[in-house]
């Protein structure tokens, strides 16, 4: 078989219907990245294989238009045939040999006939779709992660692609010997996917109209921000107006209140001058009485100084007394206390020596007590332990496990909106564009209109055609007469209709291209958290590593723990008996405890005694030598105090008032100098406040503040408006979304039912070495794989020393000497040979077609690698033809065809290739 042309048209980045011829052999498709090459491999697939990498086909139609279609022609058995397909439902096969198109009622019989023509009959284990996605046109993005993951998701890969997934289908949780309970279980599933598959269609009915919903709303979005832009910015030059004005207003209330204050000011210093001219001439009477009194009030005070010293001393006499009572107090109670601890030391000496006696039995007693602790302990940390172990093995080990199967289905769901987000920056330009034309036709037409104007404002029939000049294009300075002007309008009105048209176009398309960017960024947003949820994998990954060790830790704990509990017993009842002894121990140590410090005190207590008996005697004697006529002496002082005191209160009265003389005088010339003043500050108010009366516009100033409110009010109902518009937006695209989660389920049940169908009518035939056979088949077919993929590795790698191994598990491994090197190991340009190594020989072993296309295969290759790798597919004998694309141009010089590709105007164009010029279909 071999693929002859593959047509596009509305297709992506392919606008007209565009034909490009595949040679024979090794065919390179070259371009850089984003000019259309991978779009080729997904129409074939679309149209032959029944796939597309997207959730939704129109994510495969050019943006602005409704569908698109495909057409691959093929040759086979000598024939050669075309199928056409198109999103809106066209699915079409034309016998180009005998010029006729064969009859097809569903698009299943025509995926049945396809299936025929490539030698795959319907018991077959191997879809089309499964064919071209796992074998025949790997996309790019799954060439290496389909050998990273697991040992199961490795399976999930290739078993269905190498037919060895019935084996564990027909056999999972099953006896050898008995089928028919799996057969029935398979039959229930069968049922409960066709009941989901009932349930999920009836619930996405409504997307199409959601969507159009979705779209209406985001032009609501876009019109309330449009008004309330202009809202704001009318609002911002009242305001600005506004505030000029309000700050003359500002100015006139404080120019009055400044007038109005200064008044009160002026008012209020006239009251203070009259106080403070009646408070200076009290200062004068004040100063005269001070005078005539000053002789008796200095008696007064030295009289009142000295009978302050001497009643200080009648306080100390008093105190001297109190302290003569104290130290006899002291004394009697030092005596006491002397007894006292006598006794207590003779007492402390007998508990010392009962516990000398009893000390080794206390000290054995302890020993054992920390010793029961210890086998306490462990009896305690080993029941804690097996509980622990038990929680491990209940709870933790299977929540961890569950843990690492969520995350894993999580960071799949991801990588499924990784092509919708590659096209964010596609999409984004897009609209950029649309937006520049609109503008530019705009511009255009504008243009168009003035020229059409100035030719019909030209009066050509009114002028006189003897005695005046031909009349001239306002435009160009060009003679003209009446049937010009008319041609030149008439192209003039083509070029607007032309205009308009475009406008109209960009106009209908952008809102498509919105919607689609939206989602687009959606989609980028919840690819950018892959690298962060991977790790969260690896975590939950070592937590479940770590959980298995804590478990064997715990195990091993309690058997080191065990012989120290079981000596328990033996320890409590040797420590039961001397139970007795410890007692006692305890005993006379609480009674040394409580009375030793007694025969330390006994000494010092004697020496107390002696010296309180001492101190009552000095102070006895103080008494009477240093106090004897202290109160004659107190008398005599207080007669001087009587005799001048009613001179020193006239005194006292008036020396405040006589002292404040020269402050008074002062205040009262201040308080004339600031009257002056401010008198001068109000007469400059005044003027000021005339002027600013006359600039402020009050009519104005209120139209104004009335304007900003009812801008306010505007402002605040559009921003309730265009809030409640967004969240009505935010609640459409989480409905859309929804609905397309439903519809990519649905789309999963419905293949889940197809495996079903396949999975019980192989059940009902297998026989009873069904088990055995799996594991041997794979690795039977494994290993014959593996060795082709070993050959074209070292032809690829230009090496001997290296050789590859595919082994049971799908598991890639590299031996380079003695060294073994797992896929996850090897560097960018071994792991890429490695993986094309084994989906080369896959397709030779296992493809019942002699065609393969391979997507950027050149990926993380040297130049060396990239060599090998050319010479090693025109090597390649089991294929009559190999697509690859690249976007070096390794392949341009060394391959039997080469295509070139180009997309200067977001539109993709053929810009050469080996045989036939890029060519649009219709042209000639």
């Amino acid at each position: 078989m071999r693929v002859t042309e593959v047509s596009l048209e509305n297709v992506k980045s392919y606008e007209e219907k565009t034909t490009i011829s595949l040679g024979e052999g090794v065919t390179a498709i070259l371009g850089e990245n984003g000019s259309g090459k991978s779009t080729i491999a997904e129409a074939i697939g679309f149209a032959l294989f029944n796939t597309l990498p997207y959730n939704n086909q129109d994510e495969f139609v050019r943006e602005g238009e409704s569908s698109g279609t495909v057409w691959v022609s093929f040759e086979i058995g000598g024939e050669e045939f075309t199928v056409e397909r198109s999103t809106n439902g066209t699915y079409n096969v034309n016998h180009e040999t005998e010029d006729a198109e064969l009859e097809f009622d569903t698009h299943d019989e025509v995926k049945d006939w396809i299936r025929r023509k490539f030698s795959l009959d319907k018991e077959s284990d191997v879809d089309l779709s499964t064919l071209w996605e796992k074998c025949l046109g790997v996309e790019q993005t799954k060439f290496l992660s389909d050998f990273r993951g697991s040992q199961r998701t490795r399976e999930e890969q290739f078993d269905p692609l190498l037919g060895l997934d019935i084996y564990e289908q027909a056999w999972s949780s099953q006896s050898t010997h008995n089928l028919k309970q799996p057969v029935d279980e398979l039959k229930k599933r069968r049922q409960t996917a066709s009941e989901r598959i009932n349930k999920l269609q009836g619930m996405v009915e409504g997307l199409p109209e959601q969507q159009k919903t979705l779209e209406g709303q985001q032009s609501e979005v876009e019109r309330l921000s449009k008004r309330l832009n202009e809202i704001q910015s009318d609002l911002a030059n009242a305001r600005e107006e506004f505030g000029d004005l309000d700050e003359l207003k500002e100015r006139q209330d404080e120019l009055k209140r400044v007038v109005d204050n200064v008044k009160s000011q002026i008012e209020g210093k006239v009251e203070q001058l009259e106080t403070a001219r009646s408070d200076l001439e009290e200062a004068r009477s004040a100063a005269k009485a001070v005078d005539e009194t000053a002789e008796e009030h200095n008696q007064y005070c030295k009289a009142d100084e000295l009978l302050d010293d001497l009643r200080e001393q009648k306080r100390e006499r008093d105190k001297l007394e109190s302290r003569v009572n104290e130290a006899t107090t002291a004394y009697r109670d030092a005596k006491r206390d002397f007894e006292t601890v006598q006794d207590r030391a003779k007492e402390a000496r007998a508990a010392e020596e009962r516990m000398a006696r009893l000390e080794d039995a206390y000290e054995r007693y302890k020993q054992l007590n920390q010793k029961i602790e210890e086998a306490q302990e462990a009896t305690q940390q080993i029941d804690e332990n097996e509980s622990l172990v038990q929680e491990v093995d209940e709870i933790e080990l299977p929540a961890a496990e569950e843990r690492v199967t969520n995350q894993k289905e999580k960071i799949a769901k991801l990588e499924s909106k990784k092509p919708l987000a590659e096209a964010a920056d596609e999409l984004d330009e897009m609209r950029a564009d649309l937006k520049a034309e609109i503008e530019r036709q705009s511009e255009k037409l504008q243009d168009l209109d003035e020229q059409r104007e100035r030719l019909l404002a030209v009066d050509i029939d009114s002028r006189d055609h003897e005695h005046s000049e031909e009349a001239t294009c306002p435009t160009c300075d060009r003679s003209m007469d009446a049937d010009l002007r008319d041609k030149v309008v008439n192209n003039i009105e083509d070029q607007i209709e032309a205009c308009q048209a475009a406008i109209e176009d960009a106009e209908a398309r952008l809102p498509a291209v919105n919607t689609g960017l939206a989602l687009a960024r959606n989609a980028q947003e919840a690819v950018a958290s892959l690298d962060a949820e991977r790790d969260r994998l690896n975590e939950f990954e070592e937590e479940v590593k770590e959980i298995e060790n804590r478990r064997e830790r715990l195990v091993n704990e309690c058997e080191e723990l065990k012989p120290v509990a079981e000596q328990l017993a033996d320890l409590k009842q040797e420590q039961s008996d001397l139970e007795d002894d410890h007692r006692a121990y305890e005993e006379a140590e609480f009674e040394y405890q409580q009375k030793c410090d007694a025969i330390e005190k006994v000494d010092k207590a004697r020496e107390e005694m002696f010296e309180a008996a001492h101190v009552v005697a000095h102070l006895e004697r103080r008494l009477e030598t240093e106090f004897d006529d202290l109160d004659e002496q107190i008398a005599d002082q207080e007669k001087i105090k009587e005799a001048a005191e009613d001179a020193h209160n006239r005194y006292v009265r008036n020396e405040a008032d006589a002292e404040r003389l020269d402050e008074r005088r002062d205040r009262v010339y201040s308080l004339y100098e600031e009257i002056e003043n401010l008198e001068r500050d109000r007469r400059e108010a005044k003027q000021e406040l005339n002027q600013v009366e006359a600039d402020f516009d009050a009519d104005r100033h209120a139209e104004l503040n009335e304007q900003i409110d009812d801008l306010d009010s505007q402002e605040t109902r559009l921003d309730t408006e265009l809030s409640k518009a967004q969240d009505k937006l935010e609640e459409i695209q989480s409905e859309v979304e929804r609905l397309e989660t439903i519809d990519s389920q649905l789309e999963r049940w419905k293949e889940t039912h197809v495996q079903l169908e396949r999975d019980i009518k192989f059940a009902d035939t297998v026989r009873d070495g069904v088990r055995d056979a799996g594991p041997k088949m794979r690795e039977l077919i494994a290993n014959r794989i593996g060795e082709r993929a070993n050959q074209i590795y070292q032809a690829l790698r230009g090496t001997g020393r290296e050789s590859l191994t595919w082994d049971e598990t799908y598991q890639i491994t590299v031996q380079d000497g003695s060294q073994h090197k797992s896929f996850s190991n090897l560097s960018g340009g071994e792991k890429m040979a490695a993986a094309l190594a084994v989906r080369l020989a896959i397709m030779e072993q296992i493809s019942p077609l002699d065609i393969a296309v391979l997507d950027e295969p050149t990926s993380n290759l040297d130049d060396e690698k990239k060599n090998n790798l050319v010479r090693q597919l025109e090597n390649l004998d089991a294929f009559e033809q190999l697509c690859v694309i690249s976007h070096d141009d390794t392949f341009e010089s060394m391959t039997e065809y080469t295509i070139s590709l180009e997309k200067p105007d977001r539109e993709t164009h053929v810009v050469s290739d080996a045989e036939s010029e890029a060519r649009p279909t219709g042209a000639d």
